[in-house]
């Protein structure tokens, strides 16, 4: 006695196996009624050939008249037997090929789910490759922001990134206080701020570095727009200088007013700093918001 086999029975496999079992049993059903009307057949016109020519049988018997009775009589016997065996063998083709089908259905709603499943891994990998390729983007724009820091002995060391990004930003919360009180509309606000020259000089430095971020976020928003978890792992990235640094160009630059809508939609400046620069970027994001309403 074998012991109980602990493999878990494979449902897909035991029906494909009953379905061809059941097919082999259909074709041995048709190929043994095929083969006895057949058999019958000849059997029936060897005996009348023999009863023809055989000197043993009367001569009356072997005439045409006679054997064309008994011919009647036998096609009368035939007909609803080879009638019946066709009908059953139709039947025995249509019953096979509904199983076929059955069977094929069932094979092309499996490649089906297998294809919907490789459509779906290929979705995130492409996703997941292109968030790569934007961080790394990103990654090169703040490698490219530099700024200078003068040392105590008069020299001048280079600053690169966040370093850079934080030196710049200094520089900026130094002459806010010069355009803190300017109480215009947001035309008139950058023509004032572009005749300040540190203002000037920040936009400047930042330019590249800002424009490229709101790039970024803006593709991240648009082509992965069902991948929130990019999106926070990205924002998550920006330090608040950083994030001060885009709300001056926001702010600063006409430019800006591009990626007012995305800025709004991804709440960029939820951790930014209280102060001027984050309350003036947020009044305009809501005046855009209401002016499209």
């Amino acid at each position: 006695m074998h012991p109980p086999s602990n493999q878990p029975s494979n449902p897909s496999g035991d029906l494909a196996e009953a379905a061809e079992i059941n097919k082999e049993d259909d074709d041995s059903i048709a190929k043994g009624l095929g083969f006895t009307v057949v058999a019958i057949t000849l059997l029936l016109v060897g005996a009348a050939a023999v009863a023809y020519f055989s000197k043993d049988i009367p001569q009356s018997f072997k005439d045409i008249k006679k054997f064309g009775e008994i011919g009647d009589f036998i096609g009368g016997i035939l007909n609803p037997i080879i009638s019946g065996c066709t009908l059953f063998v139709a039947y025995a083709v249509w019953k096979l090929q509904k199983a076929e089908l059955a069977e094929t259905r069932k094979e092309l709603q499996e490649s089906r789910k297998v294809m919907q499943e490789q459509t779906k891994i290929a979705e995130q990998q492409r996703s997941e490759q292109r968030f790569f390729d934007l961080l790394n983007l990103y990654k090169s724009a703040l490698e490219n922001t530099t700024e200078s820091a003068r040392r105590s002995d008069g020299g001048f060391d280079v600053l690169i990134g966040k370093e850079a990004v934080s030196r710049i930003n200094s520089a900026l919360s130094r002459d806010i206080p010069l355009i803190a009180g300017f109480n215009v509309d947001i035309k008139q606000f950058r023509y004032y701020c572009g005749r300040i020259d540190g203002i000037v000089a920040v936009c400047n430095k930042s330019y590249s570095y800002s424009k490229t971020v709101l790039l970024i976020i803006k593709t991240l928003n648009d082509d992965l727009n069902n991948c929130d978890n990019y999106k926070n792992l990205f924002l998550n990235q920006l330090t608040k200088a950083e994030l001060a640094l885009i709300a001056a160009f926001l702010i600063f630059d006409f430019e800006g007013d591009g990626y007012f809508d995305v800025a709004a939609k991804v709440d960029l400046f939820s951790r930014m700093e209280n102060g001027f620069l984050r309350s003036k970027i947020e009044k305009l994001l809501l005046e855009n918001k209401n002016s499209k309403d």
